[in-house]
């Protein structure tokens, strides 16, 4: 992993990678956090879902 210059602000557990990041430095995500990523999960399987209805879609073909 390249070296973090010291000026930065970011916490010691960032400038470890993962696998030298002890249980102890690893925090459950909040609930703010799951919130996000549920909303992100939600919206990614609605988009792809509507991919796959519009590539069907005999109306969108050329010549239809």
């Amino acid at each position: 992993m390249p070296e973090v210059p010291s000026s930065t602000s970011i916490g010691p557990a960032l400038r470890m990678s993962p696998h030298q990041a002890s249980a102890e430095q690893v925090q459950p995500p909040s609930d703010a956090e799951l919130k996000r990523i549920d909303s992100y999960w939600r919206t990614a399987n609605y988009l792809a879902a509507g991919m796959i209805y519009l590539q069907d879609n005999p109306l969108l073909r050329p010549g239809a």
